[in-house]
């Protein structure tokens, strides 16, 4: 916008451009946008990191779950770890499970068994991992029996 005439040469100054501290403000305020607009796309990417790593393990999760229901846990023990590997779309998962007993009780034979049984709940906390970056945490419980003595006979 040109200056008008009647100004004087200190005014005309004024209407030749931005001044520095305008220039500053309209930095500032890019830069807050952009910086805004990152946070935006990075918290996107993190939700779809996320989202990947559960639909891998997702997948898997059966195979896992029977592989809890088919481990035997020696002598009941208080504590007991496993792990094992397994391989999906060419992709090598580690599983690694840790069982904590909660509790233990002596019990007659459930229906087709025979003797007195220790059955033992334990808290299944059960890890999987892809190389060493952890894809998913879960907890879970299993029941374990063991022949405690036979049949007691009358």
């Amino acid at each position: 916008m040109p200056a008008p005439a009647h100004l004087t040469h200190q005014n005309r100054k004024r209407f030749g451009g931005f001044a520095l501290l305008e220039a500053l403000v309209a930095i500032v305020l890019v830069a807050g946008a952009g910086s805004a607009l990152f946070a935006l796309i990075n918290t996107g990417l993190q939700g779809l990191t996320r989202a990947e790593a559960h639909a891998m393990a997702a997948a898997i999760q059966p195979d896992v779950l029977a592989w809890i229901r088919h481990i035997e846990i020696p002598e009941l023990a208080e504590q007991h770890t496993a792990q094992f590997s397994i391989t999906r779309n060419g992709q090598d998962y580690q599983v690694n499970a840790t069982f904590d007993r909660m509790r233990a009780a002596t019990t007659r034979s459930p229906v087709g068994q025979q003797g007195i049984h220790l059955i033992a709940l334990y808290n299944v906390d059960v890890n999987i991992l892809e190389d060493t970056r952890l894809i998913d945490r879960y907890v879970t419980r299993k029941v374990e029996s063991l022949q405690y003595a036979p049949t007691p006979q009358f």
